[in-house]
């Protein structure tokens, strides 16, 4: 999910989770409905009186959303950012880290590649990558593509174990610098 995805999931559980609360509060009597509607009076008044006081309470809102949204990021639990190798030892975990090392090494040796980024996502106990590369413009994409991908897959599966489910490329013509 993208970050605006995330942001609007976010917005509308602070809002359910404010909702429950006032609806657990009214019900159990905690706060009195009449006093809960003078609050809500005076809040309204507070924060209407001036463009002083307008300016304070979206300054308040902001600073009450990014709270949240702290709290929130504390609390979600964090994909893992690794892959595990079974032996018979025992388990290997590898690093997301380590596995896009491996991959820029493998493509070291490539004169016609400019610029290289790896992605890794993990599918399974298999991991698949994403390579955005830079090519200079004579570079022949077709004859290149599976000669990349099948080194950077035998570079990964050799030095970790890890299966390496497919190499996906993203390729852009890197023009070249004016002399």
């Amino acid at each position: 999910m993208n970050f605006w995805g995330k942001f609007f999931a976010f917005l509308v559980g602070i809002i359910l989770i404010g909702k429950a609360l006032g609806i657990i509060a009214v019900t159990f009597e905690l706060v009195p409905l009449l006093a809960l509607q003078e609050w809500i009076v005076t809040v309204y008044l507070f924060f209407s009186q001036n463009i002083f006081s307008q300016i304070l309470g979206v300054i308040l809102a902001v600073v009450l959303v990014l709270v949240a949204l702290l709290v929130f990021r504390l609390l979600l639990p964090r994909g893992e950012r690794a892959l595990i190798y079974r032996t018979e030892q025992g388990d290997i975990k590898v690093s997301f880290s380590s596995l896009q090392s491996l991959a820029q090494e493998a493509l070291r040796s490539f004169d016609e590649i400019v610029q290289s980024q790896a992605e890794i996502e993990k599918v399974g106990n298999e991991a698949r990558l994403t390579l955005h590369l830079a090519v200079k413009p004579e570079a022949s994409i077709p004859e290149l593509s599976p000669i990349i991908q099948n080194r950077v897959k035998e570079k990964i599966e050799r030095q970790t174990g890890i299966t390496v489910r497919e190499v996906k490329l993203a390729i852009d013509l890197k023009p070249q610098e004016a002399v």
